[in-house]
C-alpha cells in the first residue's frame, strides 16, 4: 500500500522536478505513475521524455534508490521494450528492469505504441481497481477486460469523465501526455509534457 501522492504535470514534469519528487516520496512507501512519451533506443539511453525536452533514461533510473517504491506505472509507448542485441544479458535491460534494479517492487509498462485515449481509460480503471484492493495483476487484467467490452458511446462518456482533451484525438488532433490532475484515484506521480 502506497501512502505518498505527488502530482507533476506539463511544465513541472522536467527531469529535475521528477527526480526531486521521487526523492521526496521515497522516505515511505509510495507508488509512481509516469504518463509521458517513451523513446526506445539503445540499452542506456532508452528514456521517458519529459517536459522542456528533458529525459529520464534507463541509466538515470538504475541510479535511483527507491526501496519504498511499491508500484511503478510507466504509461508511455514501448516502455517495456528491452535492447534486443545478440548479447543475452543485454536483452533484460530496459526501463522496467532499471526501476526494479533501483528497488521498485512492481513495474507496469507497455510493449508497443498505444492510443492516448485507450491508455487513459485503461489506467484510470486499473487505479480504480487497485483502490478496491485488487492485486496489480488482477487490476490490470480486469481493466483490460473492461476496456475491451466498452462500446463507442460508453467510450465517449468515459473520456468525457476522465480526460476531456483526449476527445480531440477523435477529430484528428493528436493529444499526448494528458494527466488527469486531481483524478479521484490519485496516481502517485504523474508526469506529462
Amino acid at each position: 500500500q502506497a501512502s505518498s501522492s505527488i502530482s507533476l504535470a506539463h511544465v513541472g514534469a522536467t527531469k529535475s522536478e521528477v527526480l526531486a519528487a521521487i526523492h521526496t516520496a521515497s522516505s515511505k512507501p509510495f507508488a509512481m505513475h509516469v504518463a509521458a512519451h517513451g523513446a526506445h533506443r539503445d540499452r542506456w539511453t532508452t528514456a521517458l521524455q519529459l517536459a522542456e525536452q528533458t529525459e529520464l533514461t534507463v541509466a538515470d533510473a538504475i541510479a535511483l534508490s527507491v526501496p519504498n517504491l511499491r508500484l511503478c506505472v510507466l504509461s508511455a509507448c514501448e516502455t517495456a521494450l528491452n535492447d534486443s542485441v545478440s548479447d543475452a544479458a543485454a536483452e533484460n535491460i530496459g526501463m522496467p528492469t532499471a526501476f526494479l534494479v533501483a528497488g521498485a517492487t512492481c513495474v507496469v509498462a507497455g510493449l508497443w505504441r498505444v492510443s492516448d485515449a485507450a491508455t487513459a481509460l485503461l489506467q484510470v480503471e486499473m487505479w480504480r481497481r487497485l483502490h478496491q484492493r485488487q492485486s496489480v495483476s488482477m487490476a490490470l487484467r480486469n481493466a483490460q477486460t473492461w476496456l475491451r467490452t466498452l462500446r463507442a458511446p460508453a467510450v465517449v462518456d468515459q473520456l468525457r469523465a476522465v480526460a476531456p482533451p483526449l476527445l480531440q484525438a477523435s477529430t484528428g488532433t493528436t493529444v499526448r501526455g494528458v494527466c488527469a490532475r486531481g483524478d479521484p484515484y490519485e496516481t502517485a506521480l504523474c508526469c506529462a509534457d
